[in-house]
């Protein structure tokens, strides 16, 4: 325990600590955010690393670090009590501040690979061409109302105005989505401009959210997987589809992807982080085609609870006291 007090007695630890606490940044976004050199920050996040209050994930080329703190009770509660008597800090809050812009960036490098006029509109060449196929195959067709979150040129969207009563496309990047009108001109589907993490639908107002190639690009996924939550009516499901980690990091500088594929069991605890019910993952039968490298993808979905569940939940059963008889009275 001294040497913990030890480390957390450096103001610096302290605010590397505070800047990862609820989000996961690379040595070099966290340089930005404290503004100091990266040489400084990585002999830091080793001292840091090293007390287990850090863990690292590999991406490509970067290495992105969050707080482990909440793996060990003990030293969770210490860091409570010190982040308590750090409230309304004016270092920590500026920390805040340039995390916010840092994050922006991330969602800017992905926009102008999508703002783009002239890339090729659906540039993720599918290998057999079964994926879209599959991502609806992965929710039971039904009359129901569906949104394509993040529709690109509109190529899944195709499929499930083929499928669906009614189907609400949105994109962020009005070239792609003027593509996708022009692809899928069926009066059942409503195109809109929109944000995979504030999406322009009332609560409760659809059956199935498709996140197709999408959360790669998310600065926040837990954040999207919340408005996937917020729109869906009880018991109605997100499906996701997405690449596999790997190790192609031109997709990072050509394509604008912000991670080099998702951990399908990360995905997963953002999903009951997210609120969903029997999160569940599989590989699919695709490949993504990149320069001459075969990347993997694979499907996750879950559901939000029914109303009903969701009352059982908040309502524990009492426990059952034991009546005495006369003869213990």
């Amino acid at each position: 325990m001294y040497d913990l007090l030890r480390l957390l007695a450096d103001s610096t630890r302290v605010r590397i600590l505070a800047a990862l606490e609820d989000e996961e940044l690379a040595v070099n976004e966290l340089a930005d955010v404290l503004e100091m050199s990266q040489s400084r920050i990585s002999n830091h996040l080793r001292l840091l690393r090293g007390a287990a209050l850090l863990r690292a994930r590999r991406d490509g080329a970067w290495t992105f670090y969050r707080t482990a703190l909440e793996e060990n009770g003990d030293r969770d509660t210490l860091w409570s009590v010190v982040r308590h008597g750090l409230r309304g800090n004016a270092e920590l809050e500026a920390d805040v501040a340039r995390r916010q812009r840092v994050l922006e960036k991330r969602r800017q490098r992905s926009r102008a690979h999508f703002a783009r006029a002239s890339e090729t509109l659906d540039d993720l060449a599918l290998a057999t061409g079964t994926l879209r196929e599959e991502i609806v195959a992965a929710a039971a067709p039904r009359e129901c109302v569906v949104v394509d979150a993040g529709c690109g040129d509109g190529g899944l969207t195709e499929i499930l105005a083929d499928t669906f009563d009614r189907v609400f496309a949105f994109d962020h990047a009005p070239g792609r989505l003027a593509a996708a009108r022009a692809r899928t001109p069926h009066d059942t589907v409503t195109f809109a401009h929109g944000e995979i993490d504030a999406v322009p639908l009332a609560d409760g107002t659809c059956d199935i959210v498709f996140l197709s190639l999408v959360l790669h690009h998310v600065p926040r996924i837990v954040d999207a997987l919340r408005e996937a939550w917020r729109v869906l009516r009880p018991g109605g499901r997100v499906v996701v589809a997405d690449l596999a980690p790997h190790d192609e990091e031109s997709m990072r500088r050509q394509r604008g992807d912000l991670r080099l594929g998702l951990d399908a069991d990360r995905l997963l605890a953002d999903l009951s982080a997210a609120g969903f019910d029997r999160p569940h993952a599989r590989p699919a039968r695709d490949r993504v085609l990149a320069g001459r490298a075969e990347l993997c993808i694979f499907l996750a979905d879950g559901t939000k609870p029914s109303l009903r569940r969701r009352q059982s939940k908040k309502s524990k059963p009492k426990p059952k006291t034991k009546q005495k008889t006369r003869s213990q009275a």
